[in-house]
């Protein structure tokens, strides 16, 4: 069994992103969002390698196998990567990006009328309603 850790840490110096696992870090600048972590799952491999379309990827019976895991290997492999300026930061498992679209988690994050509270809670409440099996974890920060 294993586990995903992602994050980001923010100084004055600079933003950095890490990442292992099928969580994800976005970015939102703006109305656009960026994602600034890569899945570390058979799927994504094969869809970077070409064997697989996007549209196949989508329900893969794979989806979820991952290839970079805390847990289960002898040695831990992350990706770590200087990150830009971003007006809000979204970390969430894929107990979120499962279940709720890029294009519906940024019509929330990018939501001027709510609270980051509000989006918080909309976007689990979204996962949970499409159907979220996993657990749905969402931490928004505002830059």
């Amino acid at each position: 069994m294993g586990t995903t850790l992602t994050g980001i840490m923010i100084t004055s110096h600079g933003n950095v992103s890490i990442n292992c696992g099928d969580s994800r870090v976005y970015g939102f600048i703006d109305d656009l969002v960026v994602h600034l972590t890569k899945d570390h799952t058979l799927v994504n491999q094969m869809l970077e390698n070409g064997e697989i379309s996007f549209t196949e990827s989508i329900n893969h019976p794979k989806k979820h196998y991952l290839v970079k895991a805390i847990g289960v290997y002898d040695e831990i492999e992350t990706d770590v990567h200087k990150v830009k300026d971003m007006d809000y930061y979204l970390i969430c498992s894929d107990g979120l990006h499962s279940y709720v679209s890029d294009k519906e988690i940024q019509q929330i994050v990018v939501d001027q009328n709510r609270s980051i509270r509000e989006k918080t809670e909309d976007l689990k409440d979204l996962a949970l309603l499409k159907g979220g099996y996993d657990n749905v974890t969402v931490i928004l920060v505002k830059k």
